[in-house]
């Protein structure tokens, strides 16, 4: 079966609203209604398949959940896109820089970035992930699987300790990154943080993938490409049949033969010529 593209399916509704203008006559008004209500009919159209249409996609998931291939919607495609500006905005999903960045601030990412996916999920279309799995099931499993673990293992005792720590009177002149090296597991947490936000920054770069799919049409399914394939490669000179070029040694062999004039006078010898054999006596 071959393939439309939106301009082959132009070109027909505009073949099919000036057989509909003939059919109602020469009348301009009646052939300008035609073209106008296939337009809209085939514009409808395109946006109905546009919204609705699925392109396969596989994935390694990740924080090890394992891979994944789902087809995904337009809907996938809007949704990805959206939580891909989240993530590459958001601490939560950018390397943890030891020197400058607060554990408390990124914890604040997080949470954020729960309610901001939760928002979006609820404003989905019921249609378009019914039956199926899409980005929707990808971004649930992510949080419940993925940040939550790490959530509900370091961010209570942290921010409890965090918040004792700053009433105390000898860390008022200490800076936020020099007073947080003082939890007692801080690097354990700094390590789990850390492979967090390179997990959440995998899946922004895969969540990209999937909002703008490279679209590849089939060369059969182009009518460009069936006139250009039915052209016949130029042919050029038969090598094998081109005459080759004298070699010294054969130049060298050719005899000169004296040239008459039109006056009857010899011309000067022609260098290349074969001179005749004198008949024998």
């Amino acid at each position: 079966m071959i393939a439309l593209g939106a301009c082959d399916l132009w070109d027909a509704a505009f073949a099919a609203a000036k057989w509909i203008g003939a059919l109602l006559g020469d009348a301009r008004f009646w052939g300008g209604l035609g073209v106008g209500a296939v337009l809209v009919l085939v514009g409808l159209w395109l946006l109905r398949r546009r919204q609705y249409q699925l392109s396969s996609f596989s994935m390694s998931l990740p924080f090890g959940l394992g891979s994944a291939t789902f087809d995904s919607s337009h809907q996938d495609r809007v949704l990805a896109w959206k939580m891909y500006v989240q993530l590459k905005t958001r601490k939560a999903a950018l390397p943890f820089d030891t020197e400058h960045d607060v554990i408390a601030e990124v914890y604040d990412s997080f949470y954020e970035l729960f309610g901001i996916t939760r928002g979006l999920l609820t404003e989905m279309s019921v249609r378009g992930i019914e039956g199926r799995d899409g980005v929707a099931d990808l971004l649930l499993r992510v949080l419940n699987d993925g940040i939550r673990p790490h959530v509900t293992r370091w961010q209570a005792p942290y921010r409890r300790w965090w918040e004792q720590q700053l009433r105390i009177d000898e860390n008022a002149g200490k800076s936020p990154q020099a007073i947080q090296r003082l939890f007692p597991n801080y690097a354990a947490l700094v390590d789990d943080l850390m492979r967090t936000n390179t997990e959440l920054a995998k899946l922004a770069e895969d969540l990209l993938s999937i909002a703008k799919p490279c679209k590849k049409r089939a060369a059969s399914a182009s009518p460009l490409a069936k006139h250009i394939a039915a052209i016949p490669p130029s042919t050029g000179p038969d090598v094998s049949t081109t005459a080759a070029p004298p070699s010294p040694h054969d130049v060298a062999e050719t005899e000169t033969v004296p040239q008459t004039s039109y006056d009857g006078a010899k011309a000067a010898p022609v260098p290349g010529s074969v001179s005749p054999k004198e008949p024998s006596a």
